[in-house]
């Protein structure tokens, strides 16, 4: 049993971290754009942004890296726990239980 958990911990460390990682990017590209668009942008910044290839690369950043950070979360993060409880998942979801 104890082995187990030691596999589990590090399965979710392991997911938290390529989460993580994807969340920096997305920081990172943020502070990027906003040097030169201030927070939030407006529909100006937006047509700036398309038309340079340089900021526009990193918007491209910030929405591949979010894409992936969900997936990251919904495929591995919560399945690897509803398959950890999946005693727990299906007695709350489950009215006749």
């Amino acid at each position: 049993m104890r082995d187990n958990a030691l596999v589990y911990k590090a399965k979710l460390q392991k997911i938290l971290k390529e989460i993580d990682i994807h969340l920096s990017r997305i920081e990172n590209a943020f502070a990027e754009l906003s040097r030169q668009y201030p927070l939030p942008f407006c529909e100006n910044d937006f047509a700036h942004i398309l038309s340079d290839s340089v900021s526009l690369a990193f918007a491209d950043q910030i929405i591949y890296r979010f894409s992936k950070a969900q997936d990251s979360m919904g495929a591995k993060l919560f399945k690897a726990n509803s398959n950890r409880n999946s005693h727990c998942f299906v007695c709350v979801n489950n009215p006749r239980s």
